[in-house]
């Protein structure tokens, strides 16, 4: 894995829960929605008495579902913010986790560092780099300490 879909995890985890967020949100609107139901004519089929329940059932799968994908998104943002902290250049760390774990506006980070936006591309190539060798070096650890505990 690249160190560019490493990081990418945080955002696709966060617009996964944004979009279940949405989905809980409709639910509840219509969980919640009172309308009046005038039937003239006799319908020829049997209406779902129960959808009102299985609505209030959607809507708690759907929490425990985002409860879950959040510590998840707390755990990951914890991990990636340690292997980020293995990179030796300040600047870098602080490139990488306003942008990829606080999911930072380019614009606001070279604001809060006081660079042009250009510059902040550049600390990120950088920064990207000296990641990607991070992670081959701990995959490389990973195995060799795999293959030792299997010689054992």
């Amino acid at each position: 894995m690249t160190a560019k879909e490493y990081l990418d995890q945080i955002r696709r985890l966060d617009g996964l829960i944004n979009s279940k967020l949405a989905i809980l949100s409709t639910l509840e609107a219509s969980a919640t929605s009172t309308s009046a139901v005038t039937e003239v004519e006799p319908v020829s089929h049997t209406r779902n008495v129960h959808a009102l329940q299985d609505t209030v059932v959607k809507i708690m799968e759907l929490r425990e579902e985002i409860n879950s994908d959040t510590d998840a998104l707390v755990d990951l943002r914890e991990e990636v913010q340690r292997v980020i902290h293995r990179v030796d250049d300040a600047r870098c760390q602080t490139v990488l986790i306003l942008r990829y774990v606080w999911l930072k506006p380019w614009k606001d980070i070279a604001a809060a560092l006081s660079y042009s936006v250009r510059a902040v591309y550049k600390v990120r190539d950088r920064a990207i780099e000296k990641l990607d060798a991070v992670l081959l070096q701990s995959s490389i650890e990973s195995v060799q300490s795999c293959s030792l505990a299997d010689n054992s």
